[in-house]
């Protein structure tokens, strides 16, 4: 990309003010993001950095802020800058790009991570929604990650990136870059488990606790149900109680009660945010039919201490008479291990 030119473009319709390119060059030296002010005149005073060589391809690979800035703006301009390092290493983990090749409006990448200090990973190892890709180019192209295979005796784990041109053009050549923050590992699952807790024994007058739009600790934290519009910004929960049956690591049933004459189930989850623990509870009626729960509501407690724990409640319409005959089922989720650190590869795609 010829920048000069770039800049010169940009010019016959906004000049950069001097004080937005030296806001900006402030900015990106102290890490920071650039101020979201007009876009175009923000590109021209960044543009305008890079003339005055204040921004380099070593600043733009080393300081996310101003890669992310860049990115923002223009992506292939922030790709142009970032150098190809098909590897990395950081908290004894290297990722690196095993191959990559374009066919069509498809290109496959494959990524391998290897564990250098340990066995933290096995074969359930996750990327734990943490990754990110940055195209060159915006326009149509998307991409996923799905897990292939898992090899104990090297501790490497074997990752495949599809990227696809949603409208069937050819994907753009260029450089592409694909980050990971937080490697899941030691995954746990219980599905479809009977609960040997009879429903019969839900507190007709449990102890509850009330939460509005503007609690903070605890704070409604979440919801599902059919109509998203239709779940309240404020509502009572069952107050947690000593745990009644704990299916898993991190995992337990800490109520059972009728509120406003809905059955409430409420399931206390710890580590939710590390380790990706998480359940589900339905009702099975005598002759094998599903009862789901009409909603969900979720609360969370001390959200910014080391105890943080969150509760999600099933709301179900049924009644007490109903509920005796029902058995409890669910299923529960969990892992015993987070890797935390800052991957990042940039590789090169061409056609063949």
């Amino acid at each position: 990309m010829n920048f000069e030119h770039t800049y010169r473009s940009m010019n016959d319709h906004i000049e950069p003010s001097d004080t937005l390119v030296s806001d900006t060059l402030t900015r990106i030296h102290q890490g920071q993001r650039p101020k979201r002010r007009l876009r175009r005149g923000l590109f021209a005073a960044l543009v305008a950095a890079l003339l005055l060589g204040c921004i380099t391809p070593a600043l733009a690979a080393n300081i996310p802020a101003v890669y992310q800035a860049l990115y923002l703006i223009s992506p292939a301009l922030a790709q142009n800058l970032i150098p190809v390092n098909e590897s990395c290493e950081d908290n004894g983990v290297k990722m690196e790009v095993v191959s990559a090749v374009i066919d069509g409006n498809t290109a496959m990448v494959y990524l391998s991570l290897q564990d250098l200090i340990g066995d933290r990973f096995d074969e359930t190892i996750d990327l734990f929604d943490s990754y990110h890709l940055n195209f060159p180019s915006r326009t149509g192209v998307t991409g996923h990650c799905d897990f292939v295979s898992y090899d104990e005796q090297t501790r490497t784990a074997l990752f495949l990136v599809t990227l696809e041109q949603s409208d069937g053009s050819p994907i753009p050549t260029g450089k592409y870059t694909f980050s990971v923050r937080q490697l899941l590992s030691g995954k746990q699952t219980l599905e479809d488990t009977a609960i040997p807790l009879s429903l019969a024994d839900a507190s007709i007058a449990p102890e509850t606790l009330w939460i509005n739009s503007q609690s903070r600790d605890p704070y409604i934290s979440g919801g599902s149900a059919v109509d998203a519009d239709s779940l309240p910004d404020s509502a009572w929960f069952l107050a947690p109680q000593a745990p009644l049956y704990e299916p898993a690591d991190h995992l337990a049933i800490t109520g059972m009660g009728w509120i406003d004459g809905q059955l409430h189930l409420q399931l206390r989850m710890r580590q939710k945010s590390t380790l990706d623990t998480h359940g589900w509870l339905y009702l099975q009626t005598p002759s094998g039919e599903v009862v789901s729960s009409a909603y969900t509501l979720s609360f969370t407690e001390h959200p910014d201490a080391d105890d943080r724990t969150d509760y999600q409640e099933f709301i179900f319409d049924v009644t007490p008479e109903q509920a005796a005959d029902y058995i409890l089922y669910g299923s529960f989720y969990t892992a015993s291990n987070l890797t935390e650190g800052d991957w990042r590869v940039t590789f090169q795609l061409e056609d063949q």
